[in-house]
């Protein structure tokens, strides 16, 4: 072990060894994250962790759940539906029979009154067990319309007297919940003596300056991995790297779940028509999307959109659309130019069912912090590690995604 005299002012100070805590002790540098250019990180800048977040908080937390354990779990709950799509067919006239489902028939009561196919039926009995309830009619007018796998029957409340008792079988939606895990992010910097005694132009610390360099090389991992992670569990054990602990990304829950809003442009160009399907069916499952994640390449496409309605005051001598905001039927969304969207890829979301944060249980803060490392040569080492996970809620209905896009501009 090395050591090293210390004296002050001529008295004996004693030992101090290298590995005292003033070489050991951890530095939070989560606030190195504001100094990284948002255009580097567009999605952690989004969730609150970049100086253009409106409000910046260096290493800014968004998650919804506090993270204290690896294995970071959220709940989400709904609202009743109001509608059910049939998972049956009547058999034949006089149609009086839905069958919806042994999950969705848990929201339809006796007395409810409910519209099928332009007909109106009273609910006169519910088979729970068999997932079907049985209608008798109710406009007085038309009788009820045959039914098939795949309509939708709509609940319009319930019917009563006036003055009548409370007589409805209350029901509610369960909790649900999801969870994602939390990765390690890590590298570490080493600099020579001989280089951080070399003397180079405008550089008046070697160290800090790969220092620098490393911690956005690093965050911008943590970027990638909130774009696309693929979450895997807890490992089996410490030696098997390909089974090892990682957070998922948007593309974990959203793209990889079948149940998701999709839409397969099958290598097709972008167009304005398979950009609003997907918005409408975000909106149909009750989300309100207001955020598109998009590459330069789609970008381009997307701003040819809105090429001949543009209207401008400006008088100066030049020509181009920036499209920022792109205004839908299903209400205005910011369109982010995203480096690390894939080119083939268009991501719709909803930014406040989305969050990104440290694993801070027991006190202790995972975020971004160095470590100095015991010099073991020339050279001055320190490590960056960080540990991180994402909360993607409401994955399968308040976001979408695009994909299989063609590449090419014509």
């Amino acid at each position: 072990m090395v050591a090293v005299n210390r004296a002050d002012d001529g008295a004996a100070g004693g030992m101090r060894t290298i590995f005292d805590s003033a070489y050991t002790q951890k530095q939070n540098v989560s606030d190195f994250i504001d100094a990284i250019d948002p255009r580097d990180i567009p999605l952690l800048s989004m969730l609150g962790m970049g100086s253009e977040a409106g409000t910046a908080v260096a290493g800014a937390d968004s998650l919804a759940f506090p993270c204290i354990n690896p294995t970071h779990t959220w709940q989400s709950d709904e609202l009743i539906p109001s509608k059910a799509t049939l998972t049956g067919a009547d058999s034949g006239s006089p149609y009086t029979t839905v069958t919806v489902g042994t999950t969705a028939i848990n929201y339809f009561n006796i007395g409810d009154l409910v519209e099928l196919n332009g007909t109106y039926g009273e609910i006169s009995a519910v088979n729970t067990s068999g997932g079907a309830f049985t209608i008798v009619q109710a406009d007085g007018s038309a009788s009820l319309a045959a039914n098939a796998v795949g309509d939708v029957v709509y609940n319009l409340g319930s019917l009563r007297f006036d003055g009548a008792a409370f007589t409805t079988v209350y029901s509610s939606t369960d909790l649900s919940s999801a969870s994602n895990y939390t990765q390690i992010f890590h590298d570490a910097v080493s600099v020579s003596g001989t280089s951080e005694a070399t003397e180079k132009f405008g550089i008046t610390n070697e160290f800090d300056r790969e220092f620098a360099k490393k911690f956005q090389e690093v965050v911008i991992k943590l970027e990638r991995a909130a774009h696309y992670g693929l979450a895997n569990s807890l490992p089996s054990d410490n030696t098997d790297l390909t089974n090892v602990r990682r957070m998922g990304g948007l593309f974990s829950y959203i793209r990889n779940d079948a149940t998701a809003n999709l839409q397969d442009a099958s290598s097709a160009k972008l167009t304005e028509k398979l950009l609003v399907d997907c918005l409408q069916d975000i909106w149909d499952d009750g989300g309100n999307p207001d955020t598109i994640l998009v590459n330069a390449t789609q970008k381009r496409v997307l701003s040819s959109f809105a090429s001949p309605y543009v209207r401008t005051d400006r008088n100066e001598n030049a020509l181009g659309v920036i499209v920022g905001t792109y205004e839908s039927e299903f209400g205005n969304l910011d369109i982010v130019l995203d480096r690390y969207v894939k080119p083939a890829d268009l991501i719709i979301v909803q930014k406040e069912y989305l969050g990104i944060g440290a694993l801070k249980g027991n006190g202790n803060d995972r975020s971004f912090f160095t470590t100095p490392v015991p010099v073991d040569g020339d050279r001055q080492i320190a490590t960056i590690t960080g540990e991180y996970t994402m909360e993607v809620r409401n994955a399968t209905k308040a976001h979408g995604w695009i994909h299989s896009l063609s590449t090419t501009l014509s």
